[in-house]
């Protein structure tokens, strides 16, 4: 079982060998925003390439300065792929 960090509500993991697994639970606040960006890049780092699933089933809303740092980590990090999966409409734009 991979080791899960919990940052607030929502919960972030590492499955060997190239995924990473975010499950948001309610509002995402910006010092959230910030702990989750660390941790993506942490479990990125040294690695040719990863893919990231994000599940948004019960995710609320974030911050316009969360999903700025949430966007540049994204181009620090080498992610091959994306999958969100239950998000709603106004969300899947925003991803």
């Amino acid at each position: 079982m991979p080791e899960t960090h919990s940052i607030g509500s929502h919960t972030t993991w590492f499955e060997e060998p190239d995924l990473i697994a975010l499950r948001l639970s309610g509002d995402v606040s910006l010092a959230e925003s910030e702990i989750l960006a660390r941790e993506h890049l942490d479990m990125a780092q040294g690695r040719d390439g990863v893919y990231m699933l994000v599940d948004m089933t019960d995710f609320g809303s974030g911050t316009p300065a969360g999903r700025k740092i949430t966007s540049e980590t994204l181009h620090r990090m080498p992610v091959r792929g994306v999958a969100v999966c239950r998000a709603k409409l106004t969300s899947r734009v925003m991803a």
